[in-house]
């Protein structure tokens, strides 16, 4: 039997085309680690851009319902001042027009907050009752509207009489003119067709939104640079010992596989910490 020993040539050729296929072999292997890489630094960043953002939302939904609360409870309160003098016209120990006389005294006096007051309403939109503006009593208002043509007497009004609700619309503070956020609650006294309600301004809301939106922001930002850097200083050390002889053992091309996973979530905690 003859044996078919190949030339020098043929040897010289195969190994070339081996070592050629290694390369694109490796190079392969390299470039999906690369990117499998830059998709895990991609999914973190995204994660935490996420967290960010529900947070602030969650931040900015708990800051108006702290302000609803207050607001709802001063209304609360002063319906039940109103229902006290009403029952006692009921009782005869008032006559209702002493009962409602002395409801909008107290009502008219009371202040809360940065000088907050409160205000009452007929169901046909006449004033009865403004602790801030006097001049406002005895007219029918429920024609105002503000700068987005909200007619917001006529609202409250709708939502006191439903059982009670909040109104958001645009009011200037006292002795300015630019109308700016406010949320007003309403509800009625049903023995005298009253709306009671009152309103605060929600502008600081947003202000306190935004401020945060900043400062979170900025984390941001700090994160993805640390990200981005760490992660750059992580793949170049990768590379850098990619071309060692493998050990076995889960260790790829030098590179410890373990330590790497380790290593690369400990960037990732460093940087959100």
């Amino acid at each position: 039997m003859l044996l078919m020993v190949p030339c020098r040539s043929e040897v010289s050729f195969c190994d070339a085309s081996w070592r050629r296929r290694h390369r694109m072999g490796k190079s392969y292997m390299t470039l999906t680690i690369a990117r499998r890489l830059g998709l895990m630094g991609g999914l973190v960043l995204l994660a935490s851009l996420g967290i960010i953002a529900q947070q602030l939302l969650a931040l900015r939904a708990s800051l108006e319902n702290e302000r609803k609360s207050a607001v709802m409870a001063q209304v609360t309160s002063a319906v039940s001042i109103a229902n006290s003098f009403a029952a006692a016209a009921a009782k005869g120990t008032l006559s209702d027009a002493d009962a409602q006389n002395q409801a909008k005294a107290v009502l008219r006096s009371i202040r809360f907050g940065k000088n907050d007051y409160m205000f009452v309403y007929t169901r046909d939109g006449r004033n009865i009752v403004n602790g801030a503006r006097p001049d406002f009593e005895g007219k029918i208002l429920s024609d105002l509207k503000d700068a987005n043509g909200v007619f917001y007497i006529r609202k409250m009004l709708t939502a006191a009489f439903r059982g009670g609700g909040f109104v958001k619309y645009l009011f200037p503070r006292m002795g300015e003119d630019k109308p700016v956020p406010k949320l007003s609650y309403a509800a009625s006294v049903q023995g005298w067709d009253w709306m009671v309600g009152t309103g605060v301004y929600v502008d600081d809301l947003d202000a306190t939104f935004f401020a945060a939106a900043r400062r979170w922001r900025n984390e941001g930002r700090r994160l993805s640079a640390c990200l981005l850097v760490r992660a750059g200083i992580f793949v170049v050390i990768f590379f850098h010992f990619l071309d060692r002889p493998a050990a076995g053992g889960g260790v790829l091309g030098g590179v410890d596989l373990a330590l790497v996973e380790a290593v690369f979530f400990h960037l990732h905690d460093e940087a959100g910490a």
